[in-house]
């Protein structure tokens, strides 16, 4: 919530840069901490997929939320980002066949309820 003013300071480009690259640095030190060098060692498609991955599952998000924040605010984005488990729940159930029962879809309900109560406001 606190993250609108930020991005309304420094600009959405900005707080993304600034926030992965202080995720990188801290996984970067994290590998080097628990795996020896040799690790690193690894055919070209496995780097590129992780670029990839990087790219498609954390830097475009990130940016995208910054981008939302600074155009929408931060009240608006942080309400619809707590939809996200419950869009998860109902994708797994379409897309991977998961089971849906009675206490996932209580919870589903819960929150739903909860960011219509809290728009209002």
């Amino acid at each position: 919530m606190g993250n609108g003013q930020v991005v309304g300071r420094l600009g959405a480009m900005r707080v993304t840069a600034f926030a992965t690259s202080v995720a990188s640095v801290l996984c970067i030190g994290q590998f080097f901490v628990l795996r020896p060098v040799s690790a690193l060692d690894q055919p070209w498609q496995v780097y590129a997929l992780g670029v990839a991955m990087a790219l498609m599952s954390t830097v475009a998000p990130v940016w995208l939320v910054s981008e939302a924040i600074r155009r929408l605010g931060a009240g608006p984005v942080s309400l619809m980002g707590t939809l996200g488990p419950v869009v998860t729940i109902l994708l797994g159930w379409l897309l991977l066949d998961e089971a849906l029962g009675v206490s996932q879809l209580a919870g589903a309900a819960l929150v739903i309820v909860g960011v219509l109560v809290m728009a209002r406001r």
